[in-house]
């Protein structure tokens, strides 16, 4: 396993801990590369570098970004940020909808229950929207997704077979 693809406790980036491996960074940025979207939901935003990241990658490319959490340890308030329980208050749900609105978007799901994420969220997303999820065969499986083919998302093979080689326990899918 290359450095790229190590995953520790000692991953930084920007100078904040990290749950990503390098390489789950490298699988994002082709993501932006190969789709267009409007905005950029991230659910789970634990100490903030990857929604860091993810802003970063927005602000380059002129998109939307909003990180919601139910806790706020955020080391750092650089990036649009809602705190709110994502299941469970309905205001928070309404503000992710709305900020989701009917343009493309991509929705990363990477909070504390991945499966219902995608079960609450994934119908809402428009047409040509990415869904992406973290912790991919550890906290959600194919069995947990298998309702997305019914909702027009499929997966998008290329980057979900790169991302497997490279270990970044990320999946992907793309809705038509």
């Amino acid at each position: 396993m290359s450095v790229l693809e190590r995953l520790s406790p000692d991953n930084r980036l920007f100078g904040i801990p990290i749950q990503h491996s390098f390489a789950s960074l490298y699988i994002l940025d082709l993501v932006f590369d190969q789709f267009d979207f409007a905005q950029v939901v991230e659910l789970g935003t634990y100490r903030g570098a990857l929604s860091t990241f993810l802003w970063l990658e927005c602000q380059v490319r002129g998109h939307r970004f909003l990180s919601v959490d139910r806790a706020d340890k955020r080391v750092t308030d650089l990036f649009p940020f809602l705190r709110g329980d994502i299941f469970e208050c309905q205001r928070t749900k309404l503000r992710i909808f709305e900020f989701l609105g009917q343009a493309p978007s991509f929705l990363y799901c990477d909070d504390g229950n991945k499966p219902r994420e995608i079960q609450v969220y994934a119908p809402v997303l428009p047409p040509r929207s990415v869904l992406g999820v973290h912790d991919w065969g550890t906290e959600i499986s194919e069995k947990d997704v298998s309702f997305l083919a019914d909702l027009s998302f499929h997966p998008i093979d290329d980057i979900n077979c790169l991302s497997t080689e490279l270990h970044t326990l990320q999946q992907f899918w793309v809705r038509r």
